[in-house]
């Protein structure tokens, strides 16, 4: 931030870069394909790089490229400004999309749906549970947002278990991937996320801790 400041550019404003809250108008409006986008909760740049580098299907193409989330990086921020919307807005510490707060999948597929018709959201786990039958019908829709939770979940509470969340996230995207193209006819498949993790693999001392008394 300090470098950003002495730039006298606002992050809003920066160039050449994808900003999260344009990934839908920049990446997915007007293409006029199937598209289905995972949304993995805290996968960081170097997971997702690995993600790629384990797909190796010569019939598909697949980049990477670096988006710049927005501040603050915390997933009831940042998550939502992955949907079509017109406004956000910051309101008592939540995201208004189009004025209102998107805190469900049920509101979520609502509010996509007045852009796009027959589009849905899903979490991973609901979608892990359908029949292939059942699978098919939800990917005929033309866009669908896959919310996807397992390194958030699991390492939130428990960091000695993320580098095992992290594994876990590229072994269930990886063969994700695969069956979307394959098995449900769907041309384009975008991995992103809401924000990633600060993590270093020691433990903390206690002489190393500091307590917070700032409400």
């Amino acid at each position: 931030i300090r470098c950003v400041n002495e730039s006298g550019i606002p992050l809003s404003r920066l160039d050449g870069i994808l900003h999260q809250q344009d990934f839908y108008k920049e990446k997915l409006k007007g293409v006029n394909a199937k598209r289905v986008i995972i949304v993995s909760d805290a996968l960081r740049y170097e997971v997702a790089s690995e993600i790629l580098n384990n797909l190796g299907d010569a019939k598909h193409s697949a980049t990477l490229t670096p988006a710049l989330a927005v501040l603050p990086t915390e997933t009831k921020y940042s998550k939502v400004t992955l949907l079509p919307h017109t406004s956000l807005q910051y309101d008592n510490c939540n995201v208004l999309v189009d004025g209102e707060v998107l805190d469900t999948i049920e509101k979520r597929t609502a509010h996509i749906r007045r852009y796009e018709p027959n589009a849905i959201c899903i979490d991973y786990s609901d979608l892990s549970k359908y029949s292939m039958t059942q699978k098919r019908e939800l990917f005929k829709s033309p866009l669908v947002y896959i919310f996807h939770d397992t390194i958030d979940s699991i390492s939130h509470d428990n960091p000695e278990k993320t580098a095992k969340a992290c594994s876990e996230a590229v072994a269930e995207i990886k063969k994700l991937i695969p069956s979307l193209h394959a098995t449900y006819n769907v041309a384009n498949v975008y991995v992103t996320s809401d924000h990633g993790f600060l993590y270093n693999d020691i433990r903390f001392e206690e002489k190393d801790k500091h307590k917070i008394t700032d409400g």
